[in-house]
């Protein structure tokens, strides 16, 4: 093995045995079978670059390692071999000649990025039989991304998988080429001004494939393929989240053009990137037991309620996307207990005299069957709200005693102060369960400064500012709204957040508590300035709550470069639910990740 870096000199370790500036140079004295490692940047090359031994040639990533052709300032060929074993990995050749030119033997091509060429690719079998694989790789902005000739006597064969082939003036040519010497599959081929495919006297497979704008598809080629726009992600060939490539290949295939393993999602994507998408459906305050009549809060109990969870889970089939599968649902709080202290009440189905928390766990685990029975095999997260917990007061459990919590409703209801589950790849949800704890001390919070939040904080700066202490604008001591039950957010769980956050480095941590963090009309989750402080320094993205029963999204840009949304979800009647829509993998994400319907 050697290394080639163009910062290499004379006084480099190994200088002129394993490490060279230039990759003619290394090429020079590799090994037979032996490989050429290229540094991070761009290597310059005079061109053509002839390879008559068995060699790889690897990168760094074909967004990090750059071979350019050049010959006396202008561009021209590139790699050409005859005989050999030729491998190039992970890197990018551009020029505008041919990136690589075979004459027999066996060329693999993996993770590259082919751009700027006449041909991108030349197979050509006119005497010795060749063998070709281009596999999770772009090819892009040639007249022609790959061509193959071959004469009957010595067949050519060639493999493309999981790759893209775009903004080509053609996809795949071929001239005199035997049968089936051509097989593409889990290719997206788009956007070709002279066509995909044209391959005259010759038999081509073409499977699980996505044409698009490219020209007439070829007779016979069926085979699970698609004519759909790939929807690539603007200035990129990554697929964007609701792109109908997601999950359309087999159930594995090769690492993609990143060195993703496949697959992120149920099956592998189309095309060279691997990505997915995961999508949380939001529930929150829907009281399915509340009494009928009851306007104890606003937005509560004004219509018959929700034991009719079928109209709910209809209206969220309805609204999911073609391509969208559900991934888990997320229920912030006050699923069903209700908004009185009564023991005896009325609901939509009659009079209800049995104990509460009987009624309110009974009622939970119908909702959970229901749920079950329309999203078959969905898991359900939900964090506890104030009103999920009314007979057994939670306030010796805000500070971690947890002997008061009845045993059925701890098996039914996720009491833990903090759990950390992942619903997909890359997406940790860290669900901070709220206490039913009546405000004595944060009194003036409550009543004053949190309302005039709602209502006059213009960003974030501002709202730091004042939950740190800072002055009162003048005029603020005349606004007072009303006290509401709930926080229970404590110092404990806060540090148990940093620490999930800190055990997950690179995933897309969701937050879910019941009551908000900012931006509402009544209360405000316990210890915000600590959680808000540690919003912004973690990229969290998404903070999700509800309790107030009204639908919410206030996108807040940090100073730290990453921009929280802090969705608010809507209550009962029994259509209310919002959709979060998450990239996975090297999926760009959704126009919209968040929508909300009611």
């Amino acid at each position: 093995m050697v290394h080639v870096n163009p910062a290499y000199d004379r006084g480099t370790a190994g200088w002129g045995v394993s490490s060279f500036s230039s990759l003619e140079d290394g090429l020079a004295f590799v090994a037979d079978g032996g490989t050429v490692v290229l540094s991070e940047g761009t290597h310059r090359v005079g061109a053509p670059v002839w390879i008559h031994r068995d060699v790889t040639i690897s990168g760094q990533g074909a967004g990090l390692t750059v071979v350019a052709f050049e010959e006396g300032g202008a561009p021209a060929s590139g790699f050409a071999m005859a005989g050999a074993t030729f491998a190039v990995t992970d890197l990018a050749l551009v020029g505008t000649v041919c990136g690589i030119a075979s004459w027999g033997g066996r060329l693999d091509i993996t993770r590259c990025e082919l751009s700027g060429f006449h041909f991108g690719v030349i197979a050509l079998s006119l005497f010795v039989p060749h063998e070709l694989s281009l596999v999770s790789s772009i090819v892009h902005q040639c007249d022609t991304a790959l061509l193959v000739a071959s004469r009957p006597t010595a067949r050519a064969l060639v493999t493309v998988d999981s790759s893209t082939l775009a903004d080509n003036g053609w996809g795949v040519r071929s001239a005199g080429c035997a049968p089936a010497c051509l097989s593409v599959t889990a290719t997206i081929l788009a956007f070709h001004e002279g066509g995909a495919l044209a391959i005259p006297g010759g038999v081509s497979v073409l499977e699980n494939c996505c044409l698009w704008e490219s020209g007439d598809i070829p007779d016979g080629s069926t085979l699970g393929n698609m004519v759909a726009d790939p929807l690539f992600a603007q200035g990129s060939y990554r697929l964007r989240a609701d792109s109908p490539c997601i999950d359309a290949a087999g159930m594995s295939g090769p690492d993609d053009f990143t060195g993703r393993s496949r697959p992120v999602g149920a099956r592998a994507d189309l095309g060279a990137f691997e990505g997915g998408r995961a999508v949380l459906v939001h529930l929150s305050d829907t009281h399915l037991l509340a009494p009928d009549g009851d306007t104890l809060y606003i937005g509560v109990n004004t219509t018959p309620r929700a034991w009719d969870t079928g109209i709910l889970f209809a209206r969220i089939h309805e609204a999911l996307p073609p391509s969208w599968d559900v991934t888990a649902f997320l229920v912030t709080g006050d699923i069903v207990d209700l908004a009185t202290t009564q023991a005896t009440y009325t609901t939509p189905v009659g009079t209800v005299t049995e104990p509460r928390w009987e009624r309110t766990y009974g009622g939970y685990l119908a909702f959970k069957e229901r749920l079950a029975a329309s999203f078959p095999g969905v898991p359900v997260y939900e964090t506890v709200g104030n009103h999920d917990y009314r007979e057994h007061p939670l306030y010796p459990w805000v500070w971690g005693d947890m002997e008061g919590i009845d045993e059925g409703f701890y098996s039914a209801f996720s009491y833990e102060p903090i759990q950390v589950v992942t619903p997909g790849d890359d997406i940790v949800l860290v669900l901070l369960s709220s206490g039913h704890d009546v405000i004595a001390t944060k009194a003036y919070q409550e009543s004053v400064l949190y309302p005039y939040l709602a209502l006059h904080a213009d960003n974030a700066e501002e709202i730091l500012h004042l939950l740190r202490g800072g002055e009162m604008p003048e005029g603020l001591e005349g606004y007072i709204g009303g006290l509401a039950y709930g926080s229970g957010i404590t110092a404990a769980q806060i540090v148990g957040l940093d620490a999930a956050i800190r055990a997950h480095p690179g995933k897309q941590v969701i937050l879910a508590c019941h009551h908000p963090v900012v931006y509402y009309q009544m209360t405000v989750t316990r210890n915000v300035p600590s959680l808000l402080d540690l919003v912004r320094t973690s990229d969290v993205p998404f903070v999700l709550s509800g309790h107030i029963h009204q639908p919410s999204l206030l996108e807040v840009s940090w100073d730290t470069g990453h921009t929280t949304a802090f969705a608010i979800g809507g209550a009962a009647p029994s259509s209310s639910f919002g959709l979060l829509c998450l990239p996975l993998g090297n999926a760009e994400p959704c126009d919209t990740p968040y929508r909300s319907y009611s």
